[in-house]
């Protein structure tokens, strides 16, 4: 035997064992679960990586030392760069850029906080390996894209790769100072007051489903699919003034289910999401022909789009970037309306003063972000406040400098919205459910900003205020009853949100009957 045997395989084992830590993580676990296709295939892969390792190393004594040494080289070197004051002589923040703090970002809910205990309000972690800059405070962050927005890029996703000058929210700065005010514009141009009655129908025969098929069991019922059509059907009336039954509704609501902004990318996924953009842009234009052909033209967001340029369903710039933002407001809003719905369900208490406020209070909420005076607008902002709004990105384009530190280029920003919005000092009792805090006080921009901190923000906070009020409106109708529940879930991407259980099963019954 080799004297030097006993020595590489501690140096394998020690590798391995640390490589197998890493697999036994919870995010890694679900991924295989989710996944067990692509699971299976990385597994048969390294087995037979393994495999020929050992049968070369058992050949040739010098290979087989050679990868010992490696081994023990890369886990040696994975500690040396994980370890917190890793970079402090370049100046770089506190924090670990360790693959198991990755992970740990993914699977635990209070990462960040006490990151930000142990190292302070700027700290250093890694994505999968892609170092990480975390900010606290939406006064830090708000000065850090004041003072270095000209060093900061967006953190692109591959559908902005697909869209002729890009998706809006990446924009180059250029071509957004360009862009972005038509589509603000747009947005905002929506007459919501004469839209929200066919929104309430929505909401209100969605409901009504719920609540009946919820009474066929003790079981209980899965309320997210009855939210996803609420949801969807509001959006194609107030985003392309599509009635609830139009059979082009239903075509565009499966073309705009097919986008996955948040794929990883790939021909396959390139060719069917240009195919639904295609698709899509073709049912806007059916649309516009109808108004041509004497259709009644409700005041929609196409619309108006099209009011500003008449070209604008045959430029994909406009008209591909217009279904993006459908698909993504889908995502957002439906994630909204399940933690409303969880919300209500957990503090049932709440709906009461929207009983004894219904009749006193306006049917839209006010532009206003603050100092609400409507309580199912405050619920929508306290669930606003508590989840939904958890991070901003941007990647450092140029080195720069802010509060002592160096933040290299090609490092990415993550400021931390929702850790900011449980800030003591701002926010008493912050992690508790009072939405009576948007009576009390005014919050300004840095201290409670739910919808972005700079010009790239969110443009369609009015739908989130109008979905979300009415849906806390129509729920105050009901007696609900938790029947099941579970832990809290999210994906397995740093950029995923956390959501309410799919196992939250419940029971409503109409109050006038209760």
């Amino acid at each position: 035997m080799s004297p030097s045997l006993p020595l590489e395989l501690l140096l394998v084992a020690g590798a391995g064992g640390m490589a197998l830590r890493v697999a036994l993580r919870q995010p890694v676990r679900r991924e295989s679960q989710e996944n067990p296709g692509l699971a299976l295939r990385a597994l048969t892969l390294l087995l037979a990586a393994f495999g020929l390792a050992l049968w070369a190393a058992g050949q040739w004594p010098l290979l087989r030392q050679a990868l010992a040494a490696s081994a023990g080289l890369l886990a040696v070197a994975a500690w040396w760069r994980a370890r917190p004051d890793y970079g402090r002589r370049r100046r770089w923040p506190p924090g670990s850029l360790g693959i198991g703090q990755s992970l740990d970002a993914i699977g635990q809910r209070r990462f960040y906080v006490e990151q930000c205990q142990r190292f302070g309000p700027v700290f250093k972690m890694s994505q999968f390996g892609r170092p990480v800059v975390c900010i606290l405070g939406l006064e830090r962050g708000a000065r850090l894209l004041a003072e270095h927005g000209h060093a900061l890029a967006g953190a692109t996703l591959p559908h902005h790769r697909l869209i002729p000058r890009g998706f809006l929210r990446y924009m180059h700065a250029e071509t957004h100072k360009a862009v972005a005010p038509l589509f603000r514009a747009t947005f905002s141009s929506i007459a919501l007051d004469q839209l929200a009655p066919t929104v309430r129908d929505c909401y209100r025969r969605a409901l009504a489903r719920l609540a009946a098929d919820s009474a066929a069991g003790p079981e209980g019922v899965n309320a997210r699919p009855y939210l996803e059509r609420a949801v969807l059907e509001s959006l194609l009336w107030l985003l392309y003034g599509l009635v609830p039954g139009d059979p082009r509704g239903e075509r565009l609501a499966r073309l705009i289910e097919e986008l996955q902004p948040g794929h990883p990318g790939g021909p396959g996924w390139r060719r069917r999401t240009r195919a639904a953009l295609t698709g899509i842009a073709a049912i806007m234009q059916e649309i516009k022909d109808g108004w041509a052909a004497g259709t009644a033209v409700p005041p929609a967001a196409l619309h108006s789009l099209v009011e500003s340029v008449p070209e604008a369903i045959e430029n994909p710039t406009y008209s591909w970037n217009f279904a993006m933002i459908s698909r993504i407001a889908y995502g957002d809003l439906t994630g909204l309306n399940d933690w409303l719905f969880k919300m209500c369900c957990d503090h049932a208490w709440a709906l009461d003063a929207v009983r004894r406020g219904a009749e006193a209070h306006p049917p839209m909420p006010p532009d206003s972000e603050s100092g609400e005076t409507d309580p199912a607008v405050r619920i929508v902002m306290e669930t606003l406040r508590l989840e939904q709004s958890e991070f901003l990105y941007r990647k450092v384009a140029r080195p720069i400098e802010f509060e002592g530190f160096v933040l290299p280029r090609g490092w990415l920003i993550r400021l931390l919205i929702q850790e900011s919005h449980r800030d003591p000092a701002v926010f008493s009792d912050p992690d508790r459910f009072d939405p009576e805090r948007f009576v009390r006080r005014k919050y300004t921009r840095v201290e409670y900003a739910p919808f972005g901190a700079d010009a790239h923000g969110c443009m369609g906070y009015r739908l989130a205020h109008l979905l979300g009020k009415t849906l806390v409106e129509e729920l105050a109708g009901y007696d609900c009853r938790v029947v099941s529940d579970g832990p809290l879930e999210r994906g397995n991407r740093h950029r995923h949100h956390w959501r309410p259980s799919a196992n939250l099963r419940v029971t409503m019954t109409p109050r006038a009957t209760a």
